[in-house]
């Protein structure tokens, strides 16, 4: 096994949840509430991989873990508890 093949699912999450903090902040820059936060959070973290997923013919990865779910939802929570000026 490569080092890449082995360090694969850890990028992939640090991916997720790069893009799941794109998602909140733009939920924070209209002042939207923690659902609002959430939801774009979700949506931004998997929403890319859905599709590629759903393009191939592979089962959507976040259908058969809850951590990518997990990691969007505590980003969206955190950025939400975050004062705005500190971002």
């Amino acid at each position: 096994m490569s080092t890449l093949e082995s360090f694969a699912p850890a990028l992939h999450l640090i991916a997720v949840f790069v893009f799941a903090v794109s998602g909140a902040l733009a939920a924070a820059g209209k002042k939207q509430t923690f659902v609002t936060f959430a939801f774009f959070a979700i949506v931004t973290g998997v929403g890319g991989g859905t599709v590629r997923d759903l393009l191939i013919g592979a089962p959507v990865f976040w259908m058969h873990t809850t951590l990518p779910v997990a990691i969007c939802l505590g980003v969206g929570l955190a950025i939400w508890l975050i004062p705005q000026r500190w971002w």
